[in-house]
């Protein structure tokens, strides 16, 4: 064959295979950048999430009555160190170039920064505390005055014997709500940051399971000494008391 013809040959194939190789470099070099925005993009949804739910638990405890002042200060600057943490770490992920320091980042936000875990649910527990406390004492002013219907009643030579009876049943479901969520509040104080040890999971995860339970039953208890209190004042307005 002639050389001038394989070299013709050679120079068209060299052209195609650039012409093939360049536009996939292309797309791979855009596929990455296109990469690294949708992980910033998901990391940075993440961040604003956890953000959300901190400040949500925030203005609760801004709401909280039966907490000290001291208490809820405290409270308040161990959420907001958190919420400067992850706007420290999403500022970190948005300014980052290269795709592997961008990745380590990114899993740092479930992996390293893992207090979120523990100051959330601690918060929380305190608000569903505080809103128990609040309304147990609601409860007690009433059964108080209802008590004071009832001696009125027995007074007048009426049969209060059901009343004295429902009223029993207030006074120790109310009481026992405050067992259970003074147990939920000490429960929940030795939580820990995990950072990955599965004994300490597993520890937090049972202290949550018990602190729940405590205010789920406290919540029944002040539901059960509220419908206590109903009956007693529907049987005293029969009396006309």
């Amino acid at each position: 064959m002639n050389k001038n013809i394989v070299k013709t040959f050679l120079s068209v194939g060299m052209v195609a295979l650039m012409l093939i190789i360049a536009p996939v470099a292309a797309r791979a070099e855009n596929n990455g950048a296109e990469s690294m925005v949708t992980i910033k993009a998901k990391a940075d949804q993440k961040i604003t999430l956890r953000v959300d739910m901190l400040n949500k638990v925030i203005a609760r405890i801004n709401d909280m009555k039966k907490i000290s002042a001291t208490d809820k200060a405290t409270l308040t600057a161990k959420l907001n160190v958190e919420i400067g943490k992850m706007n420290t770490l999403k500022a970190k992920i948005d300014a980052d170039t290269d795709l592997a320091v961008l990745k380590a980042d990114v899993q740092s936000i479930t992996t390293s920064y893992r207090e979120f875990k523990v100051v959330r649910p601690q918060a929380l527990i305190r608000a569903a505390v505080d809103r128990m406390d609040v309304t147990a004492d609601m409860l007690s002013d009433i059964a108080a005055k209802l008590q004071a219907r009832i001696t009125a009643a027995q007074t007048a030579g009426k049969d209060v014997t059901a009343m004295n009876a429902s009223m029993v049943t207030m006074k120790a479901k109310i009481a026992d709500a405050h067992t259970q969520y003074n147990n939920a509040e000490t429960a929940v104080a030795p939580l820990l940051p995990d950072f990955g040890v599965q004994t300490v999971i597993d520890s937090n995860k049972a202290i949550l399971v018990a602190a729940k339970a405590n205010i789920k039953t406290g919540a029944q208890d002040l539901k059960d000494a509220r419908d206590a209190g109903k009956s007693i004042n529907q049987a005293l307005r029969v009396l006309g008391f």
